[in-house]
């Protein structure tokens, strides 16, 4: 009897977890401006410098790039509010979950998923920078992903 409360409890913290972990972020509410576009990455900014640094590898016609896709990402059936996407970075794909709010122009990837490998370069460094997106920029042609409380961003330009 122990376990089987043991597991509902574990559960309900699975659940609630999920439902919280969009970090304010309302989901993309089928606006869809991103939905089945591909993004390559030009470059990354610093904002204070007015500087934009070029990927160290920049003659891959697949590296640094995202694309997002209009598929609800669920879990065991379960929408959580996040939206589908996938890149690569140098030598690695990998999968991920976003929501987008845009109102506030706030960004948040719920999820990315990889192989635990070392990247190459400075894709190690690109993968971390995805992880702490905050906010975004959007425009017919470009994508600015911003992190580091908005000093940086990833400025991606529109393959798609």
């Amino acid at each position: 009897m122990k376990n089987g409360k043991l597991l509902q409890f574990a559960l309900a913290v699975l659940v609630f977890t999920v439902i919280n972990c969009n970090n304010g972020v309302s989901p993309d509410k089928g606006d869809g401006k991103l939905f089945n576009t591909k993004w390559k990455l030009v470059g990354f900014f610093d904002v204070e410098k007015e500087m934009l640094a070029t990927p160290e590898v920049n003659d891959c016609e697949n590296c640094y790039t995202l694309e997002f896709s209009g598929q609800k990402d669920t879990l065991f059936l379960y929408d959580s509010g996040y939206w589908r996407c996938s890149g690569e970075i140098i030598t690695l794909n990998f999968g991920c979950s976003y929501a987008v709010d845009y109102t506030s122009s706030t960004f948040n990837f719920g999820a990315i998923t990889r192989v635990a490998a070392q990247e190459l370069h400075d894709g190690e460094e690109y993968n971390m920078m995805l992880y702490n997106v905050q906010a975004f920029e959007l425009s017919n042609d470009s994508l600015k992903l911003y992190y580091n409380d908005r000093k940086n961003y990833l400025l991606f330009k529109r393959r798609q």
